[in-house]
């Protein structure tokens, strides 16, 4: 964004984020608190918030993230080959109750 505002525009702001990849609008002239650091975007505050809605699609925090990702990775089972589905014997009263029911 430009340095060369109108006065109307308000002062500037710059978009931070924390280790968790939570984002928040901070005035630029300061240095962001302890445990924040900026994500490189400056402009006015409006444009800090549309830029936060623009790149922050997920709010949960990365530690939930991550610990959502490893825990569905580990509960989906491995896929099975083709072949060794094709070897497995389909008990006969499922195949019958299938042949009635037209599936």
């Amino acid at each position: 964004m430009s340095e060369n505002r109108p006065p109307s525009d308000g002062p500037l702001h710059q978009v931070v984020l924390n280790h968790e990849e939570q984002y928040s609008v901070w005035p630029a002239h300061r240095e962001p608190p302890p445990g924040w650091r900026p994500e490189g975007f400056t402009g006015t505050r409006q444009e800090c918030l549309d830029r936060i809605a623009e790149v922050w699609t997920d709010l949960r925090p990365l530690s939930v993230r991550r610990t959502t990702a490893a825990s569905v990775s580990a509960s989906v089972p491995a896929s099975v080959p083709a072949s060794a589905s094709a070897s497995v014997p389909v008990p006969a009263s499922a195949s019958a109750s299938a042949s009635r029911t037209g599936r």
